[in-house]
């Protein structure tokens, strides 16, 4: 997903990735962070399409708006982004919510990953969490004191408690992992163990043939050329309008939750 260009390859994976999400139970889940990430989605597609970089200066254009101009090729390469970010969505929450990282850290070691590498992917995956745990406890003590406790308006206050809180617990991760004796060398053990059936060892190689394939099919191939589609004028100016509209609306309503706090 983050070396390819190509539509259908992310569209693929999309598919996969929402199966995977239903099958798993997460559907719902992967859907509102989707739905979530939508200003994200729509600043990059007004900000690519009114000010490309990858055509620059032999853009195409491919309508107007007052003083605006919007080019083939950013919009393209804007609807090419968009899907990555979703395809990586649809990808990762399945896995975030349904695999603990300690039995992740435990199926990397497995396959061989060193213990440096599988660590510093678990603790990732924890740190979003737990982050959330902690602002959620912050925003609940807030409500209790009576402050506000709810909207954008309340970050701000919770902000310096939760980053303290992070800084702390760093440094008390720090010391036990030296406790652990991290880094000394010798033979690492686990509590926990992921066995790989036959199912296990076949997906791990198919992923692992995969990335390979796919590594090296973008590298043997060279930088792609841009991506430019020739989208209608009336198309063009309905994707940009619409996600500047998604884009405003969500400011709107933040600096509403601002002001009110």
């Amino acid at each position: 997903m983050l070396v390819t260009f190509e539509p259908g390859v992310l569209l693929v994976v999309i598919a996969a990735g929402a199966v995977l999400a239903v099958t798993s139970g997460t559907g719902t889940a992967t859907a509102r962070t989707v739905i979530a990430l939508a200003p994200v989605a729509a600043s990059i597609v007004v900000i690519q399409s009114l000010a490309p970089a990858v055509c620059r200066p032999d853009c195409t254009p491919a309508a107007t708006v007052g003083p605006l101009t919007i080019y083939d090729e950013g919009l393209s390469r804007a609807l090419v982004f968009v899907t990555r970010l979703v395809a990586m969505e649809v990808v990762a929450l399945p896995l975030l919510a349904t695999t603990h990282p300690a039995d992740l850290f435990a199926a990397l070691r497995r396959i061989g990953l060193p213990y440096q590498v599988a660590l510093l992917l678990s603790l990732s995956l924890q740190l979003v969490p737990i982050l959330r745990r902690e602002l959620d406890a912050v925003l609940a003590a807030h409500r209790a004191r009576g402050f506000r406790g709810r909207g954008l308006g309340a970050l701000a206050p919770a902000l310096v408690p939760v980053v303290a809180g992070s800084f702390e617990r760093m440094t008390t991760l720090v010391l036990a992992l030296e406790a652990r004796a991290l880094g000394a060398g010798g033979t690492r053990t686990s509590f926990r163990r992921v066995e790989l059936g036959p199912v296990g060892v076949v997906a791990c190689v198919a992923a692992l043939v995969g990335c390979l394939a796919g590594v090296g099919l973008a590298v043997a191939r060279g930088p792609a050329p841009p991506l430019s589609i020739a989208f209608p004028p009336a198309v063009a100016v309905a994707i940009v309008l619409g996600s500047l509209a998604v884009f405003v609306l969500v400011l709107a309503r933040a600096g509403r939750a601002l002001t009110a706090g």
